[in-house]
């Protein structure tokens, strides 16, 4: 877009600020903007105002499941302050880990029934940045205790990617040495890629980025690197109930080439290359023409199951490429203009 310089006085000259960006970042009459100079450039950015500064809400009748919506929910927008009320803190509830995920694998972490306190502290515990900060006979605070930084996003996201490498990694050393004890943990563990996840969506939504499309590019980013942590525990969740597979090697050629598209993605993340785009398209076709032989074949111990979720990573991550593409040529577009 194009703006008209307008001379104020002697020596300085000003531009408008497009609409839709002020109201998008919630700006105000002379709050500050960041100004950058780069050659025949002016980068002009600003941190996004929250409004967003404490809500409450009662949790009478309100069972767990639907508690961890919306704690999470009001988590994830930004919000500085939650206020939780309550009619009864002596009140039992369910074991909130119980509810995390519909795995059944999750049972093994349930717990005792415990009052209101030590339950909404379960779920506190779960993400990054918020604690309780007063406690009460019919209400609880919990508030965030810094402001989150852009470095503890690109952080967050680092350990995103590491816990998937890392499912990986557990997933080819448990088929290639026919020992699945080290996938037990595997449900744990994506607890805590979700909490980098909502972590990073909390960041967007407080900060905002620099336009709205690379928003929500981002967001989605993040919806599908957790979509694909989760056919993890899927794939977990069928051995560990029926055993060592029958037939290891194509599930181990499959899961390596698999790993190697991701490796491939992981790197264009960070710098893209347009290489990197087509090695992981052929990788995508080669899954996706080979996958059926794989389904074909019977007496596998139901291993198709198998071949079904690595299959969906491997669309999950050329999902992703598609959207790294996207991205790219839009700061492509937003430099040319």
């Amino acid at each position: 877009m194009k703006r008209k310089i307008i001379k104020q006085g002697h020596n300085a000259y000003t531009v408008t600020l497009p609409t839709s960006w002020v109201k998008g970042l919630n700006l105000k009459a002379k709050g500050e903007v960041d100004v950058i100079e780069n050659g025949n450039q002016l980068i002009i950015s600003a941190k996004k105002n929250s409004n967003k500064n404490s809500i409450s809400f009662d949790i009478i009748n309100i069972p767990i499941p639907i508690l961890w919506k919306y704690i999470s929910t009001i988590y994830r927008e930004g919000y500085d302050e939650i206020i939780i009320k309550f009619s009864d803190p002596y009140k039992k509830y369910e074991d909130a880990y119980s509810y995390s995920t519909a795995y059944s694998e999750d049972i093994r972490i349930k717990g005792e029934r415990k009052n209101v306190l030590p339950t909404i502290q379960d779920m506190v515990n779960r993400f990054i940045g918020i604690e309780i900060i007063d406690f009460s006979k019919d209400q609880c605070v919990i508030r965030q205790m810094e402001e989150p930084s852009d470095k503890q996003f690109e952080n967050a996201i680092k350990r995103i990617f590491f816990i998937i490498d890392q499912f990986f990694q557990d997933l080819i050393q448990a088929i290639e040495k026919d020992d699945l004890r080290v996938l037990e943990e595997t449900h744990l563990t994506d607890t805590n890629l979700d909490r980098f996840h909502d972590f990073c969506c909390r960041v967007l939504n407080k900060t905002g980025s620099q336009s709205p499309h690379k928003s929500q590019l981002t967001f989605t980013t993040l919806y599908l690197l957790e979509m694909l942590a989760d056919e993890f525990k899927s794939i977990s969740d069928y051995l560990l109930k029926n055993g060592k597979p029958k037939n290891r090697k194509p599930i181990l050629q499959f899961s390596q080439v698999i790993y190697k598209q991701f490796k491939l993605y992981n790197e264009l993340f960070y710098k893209f290359n347009h290489n990197l785009v087509i090695e992981i398209y052929n990788t995508s076709f080669k899954c996706f023409k080979d996958s059926p032989k794989f389904y074909a074949k019977k007496g596998t111990n139901g291993e198709q199951e198998i071949f079904y979720h690595l299959r969906k990573i491997s669309e999950y991550i050329y999902s992703l490429t598609e959207l790294r593409l996207e991205e790219e040529y839009h700061h492509q577009s937003i430099r040319a203009n």
